[in-house]
């Protein structure tokens, strides 16, 4: 029987490449991302979203002790935020520091292209509650049911942050994080996109399953059936 050989190349798209369509914000690299209420060019705010992060975890970013920012919108205790802390990720999201999910990461060695999904889903929870949920490469890591105001942007603080501090920080007054221990992310290599979700309007492509990257495990399976597959044909 002849060794199954497995392109690069497609490794290399099964492992990385998700389905999801253009986003409705996109950012890239350190730097302040103006008002949420104006991501895509209109106001979304309102509406589901996933919020997607890739980053860099480093050895640099894994030994910092304080709380790392990661992405920013709103402020004063209202609006959106995913900070890093020790081996857990917290995703602020509403109008209070108590609107909060969080889960142990998992990361630990440095990794490049890490991917973080948070997701809004408004009416998702019980009744009329939304729901809040993180993904680390495609796994849960935390959900939680809360009543946050439908409102994930907050519009007390016109500045959002990628990776950095703008203003007065949306979890300001939160035992876990303030204005005086958060920091900047470490690094230069982070993106950011808002994909509003199709049960509110968005793109049919849009749904969090589409905007999951696939696990390596999962993906090289995919890519090996695919491959014997091809081989019976012949």
């Amino acid at each position: 029987m002849n060794a199954l050989i497995l392109p690069t190349a497609l490794l290399s798209f099964q492992l990385t490449a998700h389905a999801a369509t253009v986003a409705h914000f996109t950012a890239s690299g350190i730097q302040n991302m103006g008002s949420a209420d104006s991501f895509g060019g209109s106001n979304i705010t309102t509406n589901s979203v996933a919020h997607e992060l890739i980053f860099d975890f480093t050895a640099a970013v894994d030994s910092e002790t304080n709380p790392i920012n990661l992405w920013e919108a709103g402020g004063s205790g209202r609006g959106a935020a995913l900070v890093l802390q020790g081996d857990d990720l917290y995703f602020f999201a509403g109008q209070n520091n108590d609107d909060v999910v969080f889960g142990n990461h998992g990361l630990t060695s440095p990794t490049l292209g890490v991917q973080i999904v948070t997701v809004y889903e408004i009416g998702a929870g019980t009744g009329s509650n939304e729901l809040l949920s993180i993904y680390v490469n495609g796994n849960l890591i935390g959900t939680a049911d809360l009543e946050t105001g439908n409102d994930w942007a907050g519009g007390e603080n016109p500045g959002s942050g990628l990776g950095r501090i703008e203003n007065t920080v949306r979890y300001n007054g939160s035992s876990l994080v303030n204005q005086s221990n958060v920091v900047v992310y470490p690094e230069t290599n982070i993106d950011f996109a808002v994909y509003r979700l199709a049960s509110d309007g968005g793109p049919a492509g849009n749904t969090v399953a589409n905007i999951l990257v696939p696990e390596p495990s999962v993906a090289l399976l995919g890519a090996c059936g695919t491959l014997l597959l091809l081989r019976r044909r012949r």
